[in-house]
């Protein structure tokens, strides 16, 4: 569990424990102790700051949301840290009245979506993001997101993108609901990479997920998957 059993030899006299005599200790989550060491090495530093700062080797990033209500995550091989919380009003769909009010409080949750993957993920290290949610609405999310990346060339989501070996694992997990994918790909003059390509499209559909082929002629294509 969330609990860190300690052991040793003690070297301060108290009214606890003798001097000399063996003691063990557990420390819980959230409970505040002191380390103290004679002198502390540049690795020990870095293995301190490493375990107090997720964001140093979380390679996994969560956006879990509803209408109005989402959590953008890291996730790390022990633990989900939620490092931003983001809620908002939006006007319910009412029938016979306009659907503007609606749409403008989504545009406005979805942007206080990705300013806060700007702010709390870091790209450089997260190799991927899960946008997860009932409905509709991480896909509605996910069109916005690229949308406004291409518009404001933002470039952080624009260059950030999975290679064949990251998106086939992902594939074989069965963890890919949608693939966005350039169609220069099924024109290189590989035939092994054009194949490896129709195999992964095939692969996707066939698992219920939704394949979107940007044409790499548009603007919208070349600026998502264009090389550094």
């Amino acid at each position: 569990g969330s609990v860190l059993h300690l052991k040793g030899r003690n070297v301060v006299e108290n009214q606890f424990v003798k001097m000399g005599a063996y003691h063990t200790l557990d420390l819980s989550t959230d409970e505040k102790f002191t380390i103290t060491k004679n002198e502390w090495d540049s690795v020990a530093i870095m293995l301190v700051e490493q375990a107090a700062d997720p964001t140093q080797h979380a390679d996994l990033a969560a956006v879990m949301m509803h209408e109005g209500l989402a959590y953008v995550c890291l996730v790390t091989s022990t633990t989900t840290i939620v490092r931003a919380k983001i809620e908002t009003n939006i006007p319910r769909k009412r029938p016979g009245l306009p659907t503007s009010q609606h749409e403008k409080g989504m545009m406005r949750f979805f942007d206080q979506i990705m300013q806060a993957l700007e702010r709390h993920i870091r790209f450089d290290i997260v190799k991927c993001v899960i946008l997860a949610s009932p409905g509709f609405v991480r896909e509605q999310f996910f069109d916005y997101l690229i949308q406004t990346a291409v518009k404001q060339d933002k470039r952080v989501f624009l260059e950030n993108k999975s290679n064949y070996k990251h998106v086939k694992t992902a594939a074989d997990a069965f963890a890919i609901d949608t693939l966005l994918v350039s169609d220069a790909l099924f024109r290189s003059r590989d035939l092994e990479e054009r194949r490896r390509y129709v195999a992964l499209v095939d692969s996707v559909k066939e698992d219920q997920g939704t394949v979107r082929i940007f044409s790499s002629l548009h603007v919208s294509g070349e600026r998502t998957f264009k090389s550094d």
